[in-house]
């Protein structure tokens, strides 16, 4: 199988989550409820939520298109292919700098008000070894993207072992690389699938409300989803290109307020559903 356009990125972000278990406070709630040691526990949520939630969303978001861009690989790794390398490398970068400017401001201009209400806030749960200084929290805050070629069996080398012994851990190490792509390759096609069916579903339901996104959720990814693939595969890309086709010019709206034009999409995006099913039951021999 022919990988060498993929390579293999991951994606590591660190937060503070300004909680903290309080383990007297813990004993102390389990005795009073003559629970066992290990009922429960208490943390403390030594930030107010909504203060971490610019914070939150930057990291949601920037896992969320890790993922849309990436093939699940191993160990949390991502396969993405060289065709969306620049595009994937330029949305990671605008979520990094979101990120740190968001963690930037928090540090900043939200902390200091939070070290100052702490006393008051948390009460006789306050405790100042739970909140780091500033310098301390800064550190709490990381943002890493790494980015390295897919290994190929010909590349291990175990000078430590015999030849045969290496020949054999080579040909496991290649077959089960062979795999995790293959693998890789059928999530384009599920990726693929999602989308479409739910569209299918909705169009063939005239009373069924919906909402532009279903729409444009499949339009992307029938652009996307050739783009992706860990080898070339003419067959999906003639289903992209349908799906492209049935919806060139129309939208949620043209959809919702015309019967005939609804009925005629249905049929063509059920059409694209059943051969997509066709193929995954070949897939799955």
């Amino acid at each position: 199988m022919p990988y060498g356009n993929m390579l293999a990125a991951s994606l590591h972000i660190s937060q503070w989550t300004g909680q903290k278990t309080d383990q007297k406070t813990t004993a102390e709630t389990l005795l009073a409820k003559g629970a066992d040691s290990d009922a429960g526990k208490f943390s403390k949520l030594l930030v107010p939520k909504k203060l971490l939630s610019e914070l939150d969303k930057a990291h949601f978001d920037a896992r969320r298109d890790f993922r849309r861009f990436t093939l699940p690989f191993e160990h949390g790794m991502g396969l993405v292919s060289g065709e969306m390398f620049d595009e994937f490398r330029a949305a990671m970068t605008a979520h990094r700098a979101t990120f740190e400017a968001a963690a930037q401001k928090f540090v900043d201009d939200v902390y200091p008000g939070v070290l100052a209400d702490a006393t008051a806030r948390q009460g006789a749960l306050f405790d100042a070894a739970d909140f780091p200084t500033q310098a301390e929290l800064r550190d709490r805050f990381q943002f890493r993207l790494s980015i390295s070629p897919v290994p190929h069996a010909a590349e291990l080398k175990l000078s430590s072992v015999s030849a045969a012994v290496e020949a054999e851990l080579r040909s496991e190490y290649d077959q089960l690389l062979r795999d995790r792509l293959a693998e890789a390759q059928l999530e384009v096609w599920l990726r693929v699938m999602e989308p479409v069916a739910k569209l299918a579903d909705v169009l063939s339901s005239p009373d069924k409300v919906f909402k532009a996104s279903t729409v444009e959720s499949v339009r992307a990814i029938a652009e996307m989803a050739p783009k992706m693939l860990v080898e070339p595969d003419d067959e999906l890309t003639a289903v992209c290109q349908r799906v492209s086709d049935v919806l060139a010019g129309l939208d949620a709206k043209v959809l919702r307020e015309s019967n005939e034009v609804r009925a005629d999409a249905a049929t063509s995006v059920s059409q694209v559903r059943a051969d997509i099913e066709r193929k995954l039951k070949w897939f799955a021999k």
